[in-house]
């Protein structure tokens, strides 16, 4: 299987994006597959393997040839702490391309607070995209993946 991975924080737009390529491509998000296993209540994630591993069992059911991924490479712990995903969970998915999209963070700060009714400061979205974009250029560098930075 072929997986292009749309990553970027909370609210910055990943599903629009997709769904805006129209290219008949299936895409998926990664919380909605790991739902399949799971009650996620938060964006706050305190159990990040766990959650992974539930994704890379829903990821093993697809029988898709090439599928868009939404996800992040950081999320939100406890307390607002950024976490990484694991590298090893980048290693098992077998991504062949990564697209990261960015946004000013007043825009994402507004999308998150329309939809899901929470605001977030501009400090911590600042920081959380900052990480998110850092890591994604790691974990391509690191695993050889072709990588592509949006703004959106």
């Amino acid at each position: 299987m072929e997986i292009i991975f749309i990553a970027g924080i909370h609210g910055v737009g990943k599903t629009y994006y997709c769904n805006s390529l129209n290219d008949g491509i299936q895409n998926y998000s990664a919380s909605d597959l790991i739902r399949n296993y799971k009650v996620i209540v938060d964006k706050n994630v305190s159990e990040i393997e766990e959650n992974q591993n539930y994704l890379l069992n829903a990821l093993a059911e697809l029988k898709d040839k090439k599928i868009y991924l939404d996800g992040h490479f950081c999320l939100l712990g406890d307390g607002n702490i950024i976490k990484r995903i694991p590298l090893e969970i980048f290693k098992e998915i077998n991504i062949t391309k990564i697209i990261l999209l960015f946004s000013e963070s007043k825009q994402i700060c507004e999308r998150l607070k329309k939809r899901d009714g929470k605001e977030y400061s501009l400090e911590l979205l600042e920081k959380f995209q900052n990480e998110e974009v850092k890591y994604g250029e790691e974990v391509s560098r690191v695993l050889g993946i072709p990588l592509i930075k949006v703004k959106v």
